[in-house]
Order: structure tokens, then sequence, then C-alpha cells
């Protein structure tokens, strides 16, 4: 990894607050992964504040996407895959056997790497979530809720008059946008986001940037960032991942500004 220049000085004291003041909306607790006998996660423990934006940052095949799929319980589908530990939303254990992974997928949303609507018009994009998790909705309330979503998301001026055209015409920022809503629709509690800018150009990506710090006032969110601008601008606190390891976690303030461990401090200076 080159040497990079990061603007510390965008990291402010926007986080007033700390986590306990927020409250904690997600937590691990000595969260350990396998693939098939390979350690992807290595006794991992966080909390997620409330409100927040949390980012994960750290190199390549760290674990940062792995947890990520763990809280949506994305990886009960992966052969091989085996957890240890806990894992609980608002203090219920996600993987209680009592637990859908249907439900827990309804109240953790999560947007990928590679914007992905289905080839079918933007309005159906949204409405066949919703016509499938509500059963007797009226189309008056799904098209209230559509409307709703496209302005949560910042998209609906640009689409108002095209909504029954194809999503697959839309420009990648506003396809990104529109996954965002599409998972913001049965209202979840917790937004995941992969890598959502990475495929984006700079514009579209400050459009994603401002969208999120907007939503975080009704959600949680969690975002995976190699992009470390992006993390000093957005993040209220972060942890670090380091070869399936959380090496420091705290206030984007503190981890930026005086980070306490050297793999820490190497990696923001651009040293791997």
């Amino acid at each position: 990894m080159a040497a990079v220049n990061i603007d510390f000085s965008q990291v402010t004291d926007r986080y007033i607050e700390d986590a306990g003041d927020a409250g904690i909306a997600l937590q691990t607790d000595h969260v350990n992964v396998w693939y098939s006998g390979t350690q992807a996660l290595k006794d991992v423990t966080i909390a997620i504040p409330k409100n927040r934006i949390t980012a994960f940052i750290g190199p390549s095949g760290c674990g940062k996407t792995t947890l990520l799929k763990c809280f949506n319980r994305m990886n009960d589908i992966v052969s091989g895959f085996r957890l240890e530990g806990k894992i609980t939303l608002h203090g219920e254990d996600l993987y209680n056997v009592s637990q859908s992974p249907i439900n827990t997928r309804r109240r953790i949303g999560m947007v990928f790497q590679q914007p992905n609507p289905f080839p079918m018009t933007i309005y159906d994009n949204l409405r066949l979530p919703i016509v499938e998790n509500m059963q007797g909705i009226s189309n008056s309330r799904v098209r209230q809720i559509i409307s709703e979503k496209l302005q949560a998301a910042n998209l609906y001026e640009e689409v108002k008059d095209r909504l029954h055209k194809s999503a697959l015409r839309l420009s990648g920022g506003q396809q990104q946008r529109l996954c965002i809503a599409r998972s913001l629709v049965l209202e979840p509690e917790i937004l995941l986001l992969d890598e959502p800018c990475s495929a984006l150009d700079h514009i579209s990506t400050f459009k994603i940037e401002n969208l999120l710090t907007d939503l975080k006032k009704n959600y949680t969110i969690v975002i995976v960032t190699h992009n470390l601008q992006q993390a000093t601008r957005i993040a209220d606190h972060v942890a670090f991942f380091y070869q399936g390891k959380i090496e420091e976690q705290g206030p984007a303030q503190e981890v930026f500004l005086k980070p306490q461990s050297e793999l820490t401090a190497n990696y923001l200076h651009g040293a791997y």
C-alpha cells in the first residue's frame, strides 16, 4: 500500500455523545468465525452505538465483511460457516434458535458493493419487498411508502417522472441510492453497507455520504470502507480490523487523531 495523505482535519468533535449516551444497538461478545476450518474472525467484541455511523476499516481479507454478514445472518447460507460467541440486537441473541434469519434480515438491511437493482421498474423495485412482507397492504399505502423512501434516499425528485421506467437505466449512483431506498421500505433498525461507493464517481460518492449522514438520525449505520477519507468524513465510531481481529476501536476522533496501536497508526499512514 503506497503512502497516502489523509486530511485528518476533517475529523472534528462531531462525536459529542459517547456510545453509552447514544445506547447500544448491536453488540458482539467474543465472536469467532470459521469457514470450513479456516478462522476468519478471532475473539471479536464490539458495541455498535445507536444512531451513529460506525466504519469498519482495515486491509482486504481481515474480516470486516465477514462480521457485517454475521449481523444479518447472510453467512448462514455459506457452506462450512461456523460461529462461536454471541451477537445481540438490542439485547436479543440473533443466533438463538427461536430467532428467524428472515426476520433478522428484515430488521437489519444490507446494501452491497455493486448496485443491484432488480431488472424491473423503479417503482416495482420498492413495491416487491413491500407486498411480499406486508400482507393486505393497500395500493395507496404502497405508493406512500415508496414515495417516502425515495425521498429519504434523496432520489425522489430525480426519478418522480420515470417511476415506471426500468431501474437499470439509472446512473450507478442513482441505482445505489435506489438500493438504499429499497432496504428502507421494511423499516430496518440497522443499515449495513459493504463498500457502497467503491464503484461510484466522486459526485455520486458525496451524495451517498450526505445521505448516510442524514439517515443516521433514524437508523444505526455500519459501513465497510477502504476509503479512509470517506471514513474521516462520515464516521462517528471506527473499528480497525487486522488479520481477523479488531486491533483498535473507538470514537473516530480518537482513533484517527490519536491511535493507540502502532498497527493502526501504520495503516492510517499507508504503511501496508
